[in-house]
């Protein structure tokens, strides 16, 4: 039973450097590893696994799932080679005429330049979901399952930026874990770059009016990683993505050994007022993968699907 609880812990690491590797969440999962580490490997005994369990399936709460929009949308075509790539003006007036290379330009203009505002507050709220589907001890993995729901779920910080810089705050009135001073281009996503998706990288471009409002949402041509090739190239550039290069080393005598990552189809939903300014940007970041990890002469493995769901509402 030892040594099945010690696999157990290593698929749990294997799902950690996953899950919690997000670049979309905050630096706080990445200090969360450090600080949890103690408190997984020390109660393992097999009564305090069932704790656990019980404790965790009646605190966790199941949040609410996010709808579509009930609206139509229009898809709209490829662009021709002799279009423009940017008609803010038109997108304003009738969204309809926008191609494909519009609605990308209009979404990366307003998404660019909510990055470099000096004064505004931004309101970020987050939603991590994942589930175990399969692990290396196959009788365990409701066990498991309810150890790694601790983690997950929704989770808030408003940004008052003055001057180009603030402090993330939760609802509790703490200040966001492990983040400190930051300016917008820092954890508005995609962090510390631009917003870069080419028309390659984009299934389809849709823009409809809402009230004074446009919404342009874009939808992201499914990718798959590797632990040897780790970046999805269209994913990275609009959203984020899983990268495990940084915290593998965060907890002593782990090694991830595999690291498949399949992205189905991610989204970037983006909301701009009759300014011309970003008031709401939702991201949709659903995947399923299997991941491997090594914790001294133990091996463990886990299958599993999740998403993160982020949405950021700004005010001037």
């Amino acid at each position: 039973m030892k040594k099945e609880i010690t696999a157990v812990i290593c698929v749990l690491l294997s799902v950690w450097f996953f899950f919690m590797g997000f670049e979309l969440g905050s630096y706080r999962e990445k200090k969360k590893i450090n600080t949890t580490q103690t408190q997984v490997f020390q109660p393992m005994s097999q009564s305090n696994y069932n704790s656990q369990s019980v404790s965790s399936s009646s605190e966790q709460s199941q949040p609410s799932q996010s709808t579509q929009p009930s609206e139509p949308t229009t898809v709209y075509p490829e662009s021709t080679s002799g279009q423009a790539t940017s008609t803010t003006k038109s997108a304003a007036k009738d969204p309809a005429s926008m191609s494909k290379a519009e609605v990308i330009a209009a979404a990366k203009k307003a998404i660019d330049a909510v990055k470099s505002e000096q004064n505004m507050t931004a309101v970020q709220s987050e939603n991590i979901q994942i589930t175990v589907n399969d692990c290396s001890v196959p009788s365990l993995t409701g066990i498991v399952n309810s150890i790694v729901q601790r983690f997950t779920g929704e989770k808030s910080a408003t940004y008052k930026f003055v001057n180009g810089q603030a402090t993330g705050i939760r609802p509790d009135g703490k200040e966001v874990e492990d983040e400190g001073v930051v300016a917008p281009t820092q954890v508005i996503p995609p962090k510390n770059k631009t917003f870069d998706i080419t028309e390659a990288g984009v299934t389809e471009a849709t823009a409809k009016k809402n009230g004074t409002d446009t919404v342009y949402t874009i939808k992201i041509k499914e990718e798959s990683t590797t632990l040897q090739n780790p970046v999805p190239p269209n994913n990275s550039v609009a959203i984020g993505y899983l990268d495990l290069t940084k915290i593998s080393d965060k907890i002593n005598g782990a090694e991830i050994t595999e690291a498949n990552m399949h992205y189905p189809g991610s989204s970037v939903t983006a909301t701009v007022n009759a300014a011309g300014k970003l008031v709401k940007l939702d991201l949709y970041l659903p995947m399923d993968g299997y991941g491997a990890a090594s914790l001294k002469v133990v091996k463990g493995n886990a299958s599993f699907s999740g998403s993160q769901t982020e949405t950021w509402s700004f005010t001037y």
